[in-house]
């Protein structure tokens, strides 16, 4: 939860669990941390100015109706690339699996980033996501505060390197 106590602005993290891993750890001894920057009152004051904003700007909203628009324009836009074989996601934390041999140099997953960065777009791309060898993937995080047209812009971006890759990989095989 660092991520999004913090949102960059201070060193801070927590952990939620539930009932069954808390009691399982309360059997064990409890918690085992104490570190010297711990709860330090700056970043928790920060921390909770952040959740405050969030909930001011219902910025969780956004997530929701921001993730959802992610999700069907690029379901949609990736049903013509065989390379892409899954889109899937919870707000907007969304990852497509692209097919494509581990032995491709470099990596699938490798060639979309930088194609999708030389178009505008940062993306995140893994390479072994199956088996540590095996499975390709790309990951999108846009902001909280991504607006409609922001996430069909980054659909078209990604659309537009993915096709690229995968023609770039057609010229490849001819040669």
């Amino acid at each position: 939860m660092a991520k999004g106590l913090g949102s960059g602005y201070v060193p801070i993290s927590a952990v939620l669990a539930g009932r069954r891993v808390t009691e399982r750890v309360k059997k064990s001894g409890g918690w085992k941390n104490s570190h010297t920057y711990q709860n330090h009152p700056v970043c928790c004051a920060v921390a909770l100015k952040v959740m405050q904003t969030i909930e001011r700007d219902r910025l969780l909203e956004n997530v929701r109706e921001r993730g959802e628009q992610l999700l069907r324009e690029l379901r949609e836009g990736m049903r013509s690339i065989d390379i892409v074989s899954d889109v899937r996601g919870t707000g907007l934390f969304v990852g497509l699996d692209i097919d494509g041999p581990s032995a491709s140099q470099p990596r699938l997953s490798a060639r979309i980033k930088d194609k999708a960065f030389a178009n505008g777009l940062l993306v995140a791309g893994y390479s072994g996501t199956i088996d540590g060898i095996e499975g390709e993937s790309i990951v999108l995080t846009p902001a909280y505060t991504v607006t409609e047209s922001q996430i069909s812009e980054i659909v078209r971006l990604l659309l537009k390197s993915i096709k690229e890759v995968v023609r770039d990989l057609q010229e490849e095989q001819k040669e």
